[in-house]
């Protein structure tokens, strides 16, 4: 009944989205927005046939804390227990400025946490990657795009917030850039420190089996679990243009992270025969754990950018990325030791030649190294390596006809553990009524290769009934995207997808005889997700008044193997996330927003529904210069992210209950200092192109 109920709310709301877009006259060229001035009337999202872009830096509640906190709040995607991003319930790849972050998930989560949203001006979505990206990433691409100001002269930006949840979290941010004719130099520094707290619930029942004597069990665990994270973030960069020709630079990225986790797991077993609500335990074990984490990760990047007299355009990028990982985890007064050293070198040439006004070809090669290096030190020294190199070889055709414009391309990956393998991609769209709207198709083939993580043996244990480890056996999950739809008036698109996926991987527990829950990476079946999604931007509702909203609708059906059984899952999701900006007195800006995501498959488990509102109101003094802004997150508390599983073998039902400090009160405060000309000017006819390649 509640799908029912959203589905015609959707269909209320489209109608009138519809009816205000046939008047809708706003302008989606690029123009250059003044950083934390929002304004009703502005264009904050842009919709292509294969990608969404989001502003950051507009609004006030993505602005607000840190990276992941502006991720949370962006449509289609999800955070599940802290790390674990997903697009469109999908796992997905994170880049930043166009640069794959190469880490695990944690690492990941913990690296965003230290990066404040001020610092980023937009989020891409790119649903249907054509063949110049990476293969990687099944559900798609996000694009993190941090912020570059054009402004000729010296511009400083500082930025300063708080927020106040059970604990407090802080964050200081300073920008300093320098631009000239040829010239502009960048600095960026953010410090942040902040407690996150969160409670793990979970229960096997109805039986736990003793064998010996015969006795059926039912068990329940919680632990309370406190997280410490400090944090400091670098990026310096230098880059170069003496002509319209030609554009070089250098970028460094350095970022530290100090993580300290306590966690106490109370397990409490109980005769199942004797089982109720006042009944004490037969058996308690706690199981307290303290695990320390270092990080020092750093980047190194330079850029060549060549356009030649007859429009060729030559793109030459090489990067270098080091991370050293110490970890030090001390479960039970039993010590463990891990330390990680990662090197990553990645280099890649693009050229794009225009065959004439219509057609053009892109064509380019890329090759990445990597080496990780792990040892851990338990009773003995146990040392893993794992190298992989992929080389990749791609070509694109476009042509841009009267009314129809084709990509065509073919991506060839050649990997050491793989072997090869092509990636096709297609993007056919045409305009109708006069240009005014467009109809589209896309196909992708995608890989998602499993990471060192997945691949490692070692034994995690969490508690006497529970242990996690990686699976040497894993292969590459192959992915099939289709997608069809209309776009209106450049800013409502409505599309139908399909995503088929073979040997897809997600985690899987089974329970052994001995009642220990294992929990490891497999490959399933298969899985078949298809929906529909609808999405309306910018569209005035008032004068004082925009909103925008995001819709989608599918199923998600996996299949798998457990203890030589199968099973499979079935599930519909709703997901529905609307913003409002709104236009208050005396330049006093507003905004309301909040997300509702309905049952989710997620490998044997289906994550409950949740959701979240959060308001923010936002004013500006001093001609632009200081703006103060002030959030509320998660008001009602509703992001409360539950997971029931569905297991085999000797446990017939499992759940667990995750809640998450995401409530809080936050203020930010951010001063810029202005010198030189206030009028940014495009330094070259190559900047827009340059800058979707490179997006420094």
């Amino acid at each position: 009944m509640r799908t029912i109920k959203i589905v015609i709310l959707v269909i209320l709301i489209l109608k009138n989205v519809i009816s205000s877009a046939q008047n809708n006259k706003s302008n989606s060229a690029d123009i250059i927005i003044p950083d934390l001035l929002i304004s009703a009337k502005r264009v904050n999202t842009k919709l292509e046939s294969n990608m969404s872009s989001y502003s950051i830096s507009s609004s006030i509640i993505k602005s607000a804390g840190n990276t992941i906190d502006a991720l949370r709040t962006v449509p289609g995607i999800i955070i599940h227990s802290k790390s674990n991003i997903l697009l469109y319930g999908s796992e997905c790849v994170i880049n930043i400025n166009g640069k794959k972050l190469n880490i695990s998930k944690e690492a990941l989560a913990d690296y965003l946490n230290s990066i404040p949203a001020s610092s980023i001006s937009r989020v891409e979505i790119i649903s249907s990657p054509n063949a110049k990206h990476d293969a990687q990433g099944a559900g798609g691409i996000i694009n993190i795009i941090t912020k570059k100001e054009s402004a000729y002269g010296l511009t400083s930006i500082t930025n300063s917030s708080y927020q106040q949840h059970t604990t407090s979290r802080s964050n200081i941010n300073s920008s300093l850039f320098y631009n000239r004719a040829k010239t502009s130099i960048f600095s960026n520094y953010s410090y942040n420190s902040g407690k996150y707290l969160s409670t793990l619930k979970t229960m096997r029942e109805p039986k736990m089996i003793d064998y010996k004597n015969g006795n059926i069990f039912h068990m329940k665990q919680r632990s309370n679990m406190s997280d410490k994270i400090i944090g400091n973030w670098i990026q310096l960069g230098i880059e170069r243009a003496p002509n319209h020709h030609y554009r070089y630079g250098l970028n460094l990225q350095v970022n530290n992270t100090d993580k300290n986790s306590i966690a106490n797991m109370r397990s409490d077993i109980f005769d199942l025969n004797k089982f109720n609500n006042d009944t004490p335990p037969i058996n308690t074990i706690i199981t307290p754990s303290n695990t320390e984490i270092r990080q020092l990760r750093g980047s190194f990047n330079s850029y060549f950018n060549y356009i030649s007299k007859r429009g060729a355009t030559h793109n030459f990028y090489s990067d270098y990325i080091s991370l050293d990982h110490k970890e030090r985890v001390e479960i039970s007064n039993s010590p463990i030791k891990h330390n990680g050293e990662i090197s990553i070198f990645e280099t890649q040439y693009n050229l794009q030649l225009p065959i004439d006004l219509k057609h053009s070809i892109e064509l380019g090669a890329k090759y990445t190294d990597s080496h990780i290096s792990y040892i851990t030190k338990i009773d003995k020294l146990i040392k893993e390596d794992y190298k992989e190199r992929v080389g990749a070889l791609f070509f694109l055709y476009s042509a841009k006809l009267k009314n129809v414009n084709i990509e065509a391309g073919l991506r060839v990956e050649d990997s050491n553990r793989e072997g090869t393998e092509l990636f096709p991609s297609l993007n056919l769209s045409q305009k109708i009524n006069n240009g005014k709207n467009s109809i589209y198709f896309t196909y992708g083939r995608r890989v998602n290769r499993p990471t060192y993580r997945d691949l490692s043996p070692f034994n995690y244990i969490w508690d006497k009934y529970t242990i996690s480890l990686g699976n040497p056996n894993l292969k590459s999950e192959i992915i099939n995207n289709l997608e069809f739809g209309l776009i209106f008036n450049n800013n409502i698109r409505i599309s139908a997808f399909t995503t088929l996926s073979k040997d897809p991987i997600l985690q899987i527990i089974e329970i052994s005889d001995l009642n220990v829950a294992t929990i490891y990476p497999k490959n399933y079946s298969n899985m078949i997700k298809s929906g529909m999604r609808l999405q309306a931007n910018n569209i005035n509702v008032a004068s004082f008044w925009q909103c925008s909203l995001f819709a989608s609708l599918y199923n998600s059906r996996y299949s798998w193997r457990s203890m030589e059984d199968k099973s499979k899952i079935s599930v519909v999701t709703p997901m529905i996330n609307i913003n409002n900006s709104f236009e208050i007195i005396h330049g006093i800006k507003g905004e309301v927003s909040g997300f509702y995501v309905g049952n989710m498959a997620f490998g044997q488990g289906v994550i409950k529904p949740h959701g979240s509102v959060s308001a923010a109101i936002a004013k500006s003094f001093m001609n632009n210069s200081l703006n103060i802004q002030l959030t509320v997150n998660d008001i009602l508390q509703s992001n409360r992210q539950n997971l029931k599983l569905n297991l085999m073998s000797n446990s017939i039902k499992a759940s667990t209950n995750q809640f998450n400090d995401h409530r809080s009160i936050g203020i930010s405060i951010t001063y810029r200092f202005k010198r030189g000309s206030e009028a940014a000017k495009n330094r070259a006819s190559m900047d827009k192109e340059y800058l979707k390649r490179v997006n420094l």
